[in-house]
């Protein structure tokens, strides 16, 4: 199978690539408890929301991060605000679908 013909997410010898991998690793490991800490859950769920991003899989992406916002509500931290950041960069450039452009604006702070 030449490059161009393998999934996106299929690394040499159509083996997972990058992106397969890391949500792998997100689901499988253990996730922070959520009601004991708040910030890193956050966190670990915008991780998981890249890897959904990095596999195509836009709405599992937008539906993660709701999550993290949810979680990072009354939470303080520049840290997690950093990584929320990000992943609004990353999830905008795909503004053109509905759901992207409705978790943009419920989570524009201007």
């Amino acid at each position: 199978m030449g490059r161009a013909d393998r999934p996106r997410h299929a690394g040499r010898g159509g083996r997972p690539g990058p992106g397969r991998r890391a949500s792998t690793v997100h689901t499988n490991q253990e996730a922070y408890n959520g009601d004991a800490f708040p910030r890193g859950h956050a966190i670990y769920l915008a991780r998981l929301a890249e890897a959904h991003l990095g596999l195509g899989d836009v709405d599992a992406a937008v539906a993660t991060a709701h999550d993290a916002v949810d979680r990072m509500g009354g939470v303080t931290s520049a840290r997690g605000t950093h990584i929320l950041e990000d992943l609004r960069k990353k999830l905008a450039r795909r503004r053109g679908i509905p759901a992207v452009a409705d978790f943009l604006d419920y989570t524009n702070t201007e």
